[in-house]
Order: structure tokens, then C-alpha cells, then sequence
């Protein structure tokens, strides 16, 4: 999944000070395995680049997980 927002605003109708002009772009991807009707791996990654004033998107953070899930037999 990518989400790509690109706003523009008038500062003169904030209270705060804003940016006139900001772009965001996120992107996410899950990957996930079964290995026995029971047990599942899931397996992830998330990164999430910003703009303002610039020219290209900054980096901001990225993030990879590990999950694994299963049930018990009681």
C-alpha cells in the first residue's frame, strides 16, 4: 500500500503557523506465512517520508517486524 498526500494552505487562515506547501508519502507492505493450521509468520515493513520547502522527500523513519501467532490445544 502507498499513500501520497500534497497540500497546499493559506497561512493567513491559521491561528498556528503552518506551512503554505507540504507532501507526505507512506508505504507499507505484510508478507505473511502459514506453517501449520495453527501457526502464521507475519512479516513487515512501513516507511515514511516527508517534505516541506525542499525539493525532494526526507526520509523519515522506517520500521520491519516479526510477528509470529499460533493458537494452543487445551
Amino acid at each position: 500500500m502507498i499513500q501520497h498526500s500534497d497540500t497546499v494552505r493559506n497561512p493567513s487562515l491559521y491561528v498556528d503557523d503552518v506551512d503554505p506547501h507540504s507532501k507526505d508519502l507512506f508505504g507499507q507492505l505484510l508478507g505473511s506465512h502459514k506453517i501449520n493450521p495453527q501457526t502464521a509468520v507475519f512479516l513487515g515493513y512501513s516507511g515514511n517520508s516527508a517534505n516541506e520547502w525542499t525539493d525532494g522527500l526526507d526520509r523519515m523513519d522506517d520500521t520491519i517486524f516479526v510477528k509470529v501467532g499460533y493458537a494452543w490445544n487445551l
